[in-house]
């Protein structure tokens, strides 16, 4: 909410420049996928294709919140950690950005960690140090920010039980 407020005092308080922020984190969502795609020997045109038939990608795509700027931050995350050159800086950069998804979006944290788990299969411990470090930086903001605010919709959702939830 803090880089859509930002864009909208930069670029104008509309609702529609709002979601314009989202449409070209998104656009830049899509040439990381090819790049990506290409990469790892998978066809661009189809992977593109792909995620923007998901509902998840062209839902958060349009809306005026960080959806997109989480899955951006995400897969630039994802596109370092996948360098054919593996350097400690980029490691910890790729673990800082998918950090950063996290405290933009929470779900952003199940990318992140299987991006973490994807760096293990390299065989330099430094590397995966370096990211692991980028990622857990975020890791206090992110408790910082849901300590905060856990209260604040207390009648949105009912109290979480385990018992009946693992019963339905």
């Amino acid at each position: 909410f803090w880089t859509v407020s930002e864009w909208r005092r930069l670029v104008g308080a509309s609702l529609f420049t709002a979601r314009i922020a989202s449409v070209l984190c998104s656009i830049a969502t899509l040439c990381l996928v090819a790049g990506i795609a290409r990469r790892t020997g998978i066809p661009p045109v189809p992977a593109v294709l792909l995620t923007v038939g998901c509902y998840g990608f062209a839902y958060t795509g349009t809306v005026a919140r960080g959806f997109a700027f989480a899955q951006m931050l995400n897969v630039v995350g994802i596109a370092l950690l996948i360098r054919e050159k593996e350097r400690p800086s980029r490691a910890l950069t790729a673990g800082a950005l998918l950090g950063a998804a996290t405290f933009t979006n929470y779900l952003a944290a199940w990318v992140g960690c299987a991006a973490l788990l994807h760096a293990f299969r390299c065989r330099r411990p430094v590397i995966v140090a370096a990211a692991c470090i980028g990622f857990i930086v975020w890791l206090p903001l992110d408790l910082w920010f849901f300590v905060a605010q856990r209260q604040s919709r207390s009648d949105q959702f009912p109290p979480f039980a385990m018992l009946p939830a693992m019963t339905r």
